[in-house]
């Protein structure tokens, strides 16, 4: 390729968002789900889930008037939880109109009471769109397409902080501040974000919690990292008015490692590790750079092999997580290794292109640990120069 064709980026990302329908992550079966079998009084069904709603949309209204500013920047709206037979999962995508001011949030199964399996929907309804539900839970005795919608709701409620959590561990229940994953419902458009993203950040600096600068924009949600008590996020409308879950970090260790004795192997042994055999495939790390000349990483990763997508930087790594991700990539975790008392073999070779250029902060009052949002990777802090 011509020289003058340079700087381009190494990979075609559309400058577009598309927002898809939401889809179970679960196969088989038929996707049009079970035949409607209600045995029950619609009417008096209908009338129930109607009065939980209107109970819902009523303590909502309590909430706006007494917790969020007049100047509050995001949409406003009400989070709701229904509970529905999971054999319905077919109608999971009528909870999901953004364009209608009805979005999705999270879907998640449970065991209810009498040991059947249910799932819970939580729901973002902007206000003026809960006529939405209004309308089919009115219609719901006479109109069959209302039918179909309304059968498999066996409870609606207003969402609480466990509604919102999606990861696999427990709930925080410390009375000390924990960090959050939070993840921003994007809303109808870009502009929607921004008015979130703001409302979050001055909720934030109202409530004195701590939040990280960084924020990773997915197409439809934006993840932010904050510090607070349980009770604290619980009490926290403002914020949770803009959630469409909560996880727990997952961090990766930088901390250093302690000090071995005995016949654990050294530093200088970790740090003379044999290159990779002849043939062996390459592994090609797009992040911040590489600092090559760290011991482990200078007979692997090659300078002819290391590149930047613009040609004014250095290849070099001035933020440092690129350096250790060459090193996880080549390596895995050496704490293992390590453990075993063998010496540190990569089996590819590493090249680099520098695609961003940053200076990260670490949460942390000794700043040792830096969430990461997509990987649970615990390293040994040897990567660190």
């Amino acid at each position: 390729m011509p020289e003058e064709s340079f700087p381009r980026s190494p990979i075609r990302i559309k400058d577009t968002l598309a927002r898809l329908p939401y889809m179970w992550n679960e196969g088989g079966g038929d996707s049009s789900g079970p035949q409607h079998s209600f045995s029950g009084s619609r009417e008096a069904h209908g009338k129930r889930l109607l009065k939980q709603l209107r109970k819902v949309s009523e303590e909502t209204e309590v909430l706006h008037a007494t917790s969020l500013a007049d100047d509050y920047l995001a949409e406003k709206g009400f989070l709701l939880t229904f509970i529905i037979d999971p054999r319905f999962k077919s109608q999971l995508q009528t909870l999901d109109s953004v364009t209608g001011g009805i979005e999705l949030l999270n879907v998640k199964q449970f065991t209810g009471p009498d040991d059947r399996l249910l799932t819970e929907a939580t729901v973002f309804v902007a206000h003026g769109s809960l006529s939405y539900f209004v309308k089919r839970l009115t219609k719901y005795r006479d109109e069959e397409k209302s039918k179909e919608f309304v059968d498999p709701i066996e409870q609606i409620g207003q969402a609480t902080l466990s509604s919102l959590w999606t990861s696999d561990q427990t709930l925080p229940d410390k009375e000390s501040p924990v960090w959050w994953e939070v993840w921003l419902r994007r809303g109808r458009t870009e502009e929607t974000r921004g008015n979130n993203i703001e409302a979050v950040e001055a909720e934030c600096q109202r409530l004195n919690l701590r939040l990280k600068k960084d924020k990773l924009h997915l197409p439809e949600h934006t993840i932010i990292l904050l510090e607070a008590k349980r009770a604290e996020l619980a009490g926290a409308f403002g914020i949770l008015n803009c959630v469409a879950e909560l996880r727990s970090p997952a961090c990766a260790i930088l901390a250093h490692p302690p000090a071995r004795s005995g016949s654990s192997p050294t530093t200088s042994t970790l740090a003379s590790p044999a290159a990779p055999p002849t043939g062996a495939p390459s592994v090609c790390v797009l992040d911040t750079g590489v600092n090559r000349a760290h011991p482990l990483l200078s007979t692997i990763c090659l300078e002819e092999d290391c590149d930047s997508w613009d040609p004014d930087w250095t290849n070099a790594d001035d933020d440092g997580h690129g350096t250790e991700m060459c090193g996880l990539a080549a390596y895995g975790d050496l704490r293992v290794v390590r453990a075993q008392e063998a010496e540190a073999q990569a089996s590819h070779w590493i090249e680099s292109v520098k695609l961003r250029r940053f200076r990260r902060t670490l949460p942390g009052e000794e700043g040792s640990t830096f969430p990461l949002l997509k990987n649970n990777f615990e390293m040994a802090g040897i990567w660190r120069f």
